[in-house]
């Protein structure tokens, strides 16, 4: 009876140790799983990050440091931190004090990861914390890029800052917004503000746009140069974002009408209004009765003839790849300097347009090459945009040749017929 409960009791704890060791192979199991899946979340955020840095300009790239790429919780049932305590935010704050880098990364995850009313409250409650440099820099993702619908507020903090560097870059950021310089005038913006700071962003960008066209039609013509050289960087994709077409509003509030006013004056005049040509992107008649007939100007005035030339330099001018592309060549044969320097904006242009019929023309171009320029200007802006060829300081005209009679074959039917003009 004894040797029977014996070999139970035997049975039994083998069974009890095969349970645990089961338990401990899936255990093992799944922590190898949630370690392969974080090494995977990690090399996705590192190349979504690699990637952003890639498509962001040169002049506003930043060296993030470590502690701004975050990821989940490596252990299961781990929720991770609060994103909605200030606590956590804080202690990010914490980690480099100083770096304004720091600070543009750590804004840009508290706009990411709550709602904008929380990510606002959360960043009011740290602002007298923050550094100068993280002060002036956190306020960016507020406003680059499409912004954030609180960028107002937050802009005030910074205005009433008691640092006058930290001022100056709210006012530098809210000229784009409500077309005015509030450095020159602080009570003029304690003024606006109270009317404004709490109103929907769009609305306040809209009727900002119909105020600044009515402020140009009492100016002259080179006082309104002035303005428009002072705010030619509207926020137009902020407007987008909140639902307001900013360009439309400005157009339907006269600025067109007047534009046409002062394309007639000429030189610096002409040339800061065909700047905002290509920032309010009018439709193609207007184009064609007003600054088609100007780049015919060079002979007067090479710089406002490159101006109406770059004013064409946007998808939806597709009707003007010919006439642009013949004026090109026309230009390439003359051989000025000016003039050559001309015929590469225009290259420009049609590069940004985006019609691959210009390529046969932008090649042309290059086989020229008379002042050697035209191997990079055209071929990093014009055909490294159609064709998708990275620029290479060897890539000149009879490169590109031989690049056409290779993969002509490839390119949309229209093009496929077409045969590379000669300048020479």
């Amino acid at each position: 009876m004894v040797q029977r409960i014996q070999w139970l009791v035997i049975a039994l704890l083998a069974v009890a140790l095969g349970v645990l060791g089961y338990g401990r192979w899936q255990g093992r199991a799944l922590e190898r799983e949630v370690r392969a899946a974080h090494r995977a979340q990690v090399a996705e955020l590192r190349t979504r990050l690699a990637q952003a840095e890639q498509r962001t300009p040169a002049a506003d790239r930043l060296d993030l440091p470590e502690s701004a790429l975050r990821v989940p919780a490596a252990v299961a049932g781990d929720p991770g931190p609060d994103l909605s305590d200030v606590e956590h935010w804080r202690a990010r704050l914490a980690e480099d004090p100083e770096n304004g880098r720091h600070g543009w990364a750590l804004v840009r995850d508290l706009l990411k990861s709550l709602p904008p009313d929380e990510a606002l409250a959360v960043f009011a409650e740290l602002w007298s914390e923050m550094s100068v440099p993280v002060k002036e820099q956190g306020l960016k993702p507020f406003v680059f890029g499409s912004g954030h619908p609180h960028a107002l507020k937050a802009l005030d903090l910074a205005a009433r800052d008691g640092t006058v560097t930290v001022q100056g870059r709210a006012f530098q950021y809210l000229g784009d917004i409500a077309f005015r310089d509030f450095g020159e005038d602080y009570e003029a913006y304690l003024a606006w503000a109270e009317g404004n700071r709490d109103r929907p962003l769009g609305e306040v960008m809209a009727d900002s746009g119909r105020d600044f066209v009515a402020r140009l039609g009492i100016l002259t013509p080179e006082e309104a140069a002035a303005q428009l050289d002072h705010f030619g960087d509207a926020n137009w994709e902020m407007a987008a974002r909140e639902g307001v077409d900013l360009r439309a509003i400005v157009r339907d509030a006269g600025g067109l009408a007047s534009i046409e006013g002062w394309l007639g004056v000429g030189g610096e005049v002409a040339g800061e209004a065909l700047e905002w040509v290509q920032d309010l992107r009018p439709d193609e008649p207007w184009m064609r009765q007003h600054v088609l007939p100007m780049l015919e100007q060079a002979g007067e005035d090479v710089g406002v003839a490159s101006r109406a030339a770059a004013a064409f330099a946007r998808p939806g001018c597709e009707w003007a790849v010919e006439p642009l592309a013949e004026l090109m060549l026309e230009r390439g044969r003359r051989g000025d300097p000016q003039e050559l320097d001309y015929a590469l904006q225009i290259a420009q242009s049609l590069g940004q347009i985006g019609d691959a019929r210009a390529i046969p023309s932008l090649i042309a171009m290059i086989d020229e090459d008379v002042n050697g320029n035209a191997v990079y200007d055209v071929g990093y802006y014009g055909l490294g945009r159609l064709t998708g060829v990275s620029y290479d300081e060897t890539h000149d005209g009879a490169w590109w040749r031989d690049w056409w009679e290779k993969n002509q074959g490839r390119l949309p039917a229209e093009v496929q017929g077409m045969e590379i003009p000669g300048i020479k």
